[in-house]
């Protein structure tokens, strides 16, 4: 079972389900569409804002990679959360889910967090995302081939190792925080 990850506050309560139950207002990832349901990852939200308002989404399971990851968590803003379901993601917020967005990477193979910068950052097979309080903060260039792994956080600098096919190696690349600039990588 997935577990939520409260890395950052959150103005609502969650529930990973396993099920959805009867009577209750429920929305379908992608296309927020009421009453919809679609295989994939299951969450019980109830606002904090106007508790008389709880919904259960479900969000769909990607299909581009048997190793995408799956995750539930709070996001830098406070009235959205992140559900990655097999490798595609969504950010939705809570209080109106018909407002969300489909994470811009796919698939999502890694997830990691800045408490400091204030950034939840995700990685495809070639490049990295970093979702910030205003949405998306920065988008890498392609950084590597086929593999991207997060190695840690050192003050405004993100590390991490890539594939370079032709050379039949890993690398480091380096990946500042603030601006998404790049040294390094397979490309």
């Amino acid at each position: 079972m997935i577990k939520f990850y409260k890395n950052f506050e959150c103005d609502y309560s969650i529930d990973v389900l396993s099920e959805i139950p009867s009577g209750v207002r429920a929305f379908c990832f992608p296309g927020a569409v009421e009453g919809g349901y679609v295989e994939g990852v299951t969450v019980s939200i109830i606002p904090r804002a106007d508790s008389n308002q709880s919904w259960i989404g479900t969000f769909a399971n990607g299909q581009l990679s048997p190793r995408a990851v799956s995750y539930v968590g709070a996001c830098p803003d406070p009235e959205q959360l992140c559900v990655i379901a097999k490798g595609d993601g969504y950010i939705v917020n809570v209080v109106r889910p018909a407002e969300y967005v489909e994470v811009p990477i796919m698939p999502i193979m890694g997830v990691t967090i800045s408490q400091e910068h204030e950034l939840l950052l995700m990685h495809s097979f070639d490049r990295v995302i970093a979702w910030g309080k205003s949405g998306l903060s920065w988008k890498t260039q392609p950084i590597s081939f086929d593999g991207v792994r997060f190695l840690g956080i050192n003050g405004d600098i993100l590390r991490v190792e890539v594939l370079d096919v032709p050379a039949k190696r890993t690398v480091i690349a380096s990946i500042d925080l603030k601006s998404g600039s790049t040294e390094g990588g397979a490309r």
